[in-house]
């Protein structure tokens, strides 16, 4: 007869081994799940800010911005900031692609145009209108409010907006 001692012992090792494994699988897959949370977070703020420096470089240049861009004129400052908010938004975009869901990307496509007809009539030969030109940006920020929605939805948040529509009168 085998020895009841050992047949618990080795019963009590299996099921130790067992909760073991279950126990290195779900953290690992928690750890998965905390990663891609954080990654998405950090996406969404990448692409939020860049769709704010787009908005931006459409203003004036800083003269900061006259001294680093040095031989520049206007102009060219505020097209090279375009690009780069732009280049910058594109390469999140195709992030957002991979990881985030639909409607997530959908909305990032509908603010990155909204930011670029804001862009559009800042450029506008003849000059656009200074309401055509605050009703751009008062889409540019329904845009971003969707954006936020849609990434909070898909970080599973709850609650109220921080942001609210911030349109201030504009001038051509």
């Amino acid at each position: 007869m085998p020895d009841t001692a050992s047949l618990v012992s080795a019963v009590a090792a299996a099921l130790a081994a067992g909760l073991a494994g279950a126990n290195l699988y779900v953290s690992g897959r928690r750890d998965r799940e905390r990663w891609a949370r954080e990654a998405l977070v950090d996406l969404f703020v990448s692409y939020l800010d860049a769709s704010f420096q787009l908005a931006h470089a459409v203003w004036p240049p800083s003269e900061s911005d006259v001294l680093h861009l040095d031989g520049l004129d206007a102009a060219e400052i505020r097209l090279t900031k375009v690009r780069q908010a732009r280049d910058d938004q594109m390469a999140t975009l195709t992030k957002l692609r991979i990881l985030t869901a639909k409607v997530v990307v959908e909305r990032a496509v509908a603010l990155h145009e909204a930011g670029h007809r804001v862009v559009d009539l800042h450029f506008a030969n003849p000059p656009a209108t200074a309401a055509a030109i605050e009703a751009a940006h008062a889409d540019l920020w329904r845009a971003r409010l969707a954006f936020v929605a849609s990434c909070k939805r898909a970080l599973g948040l709850r609650g109220r907006l921080a942001l609210t529509l911030h349109a201030p009168r504009y001038s051509a």
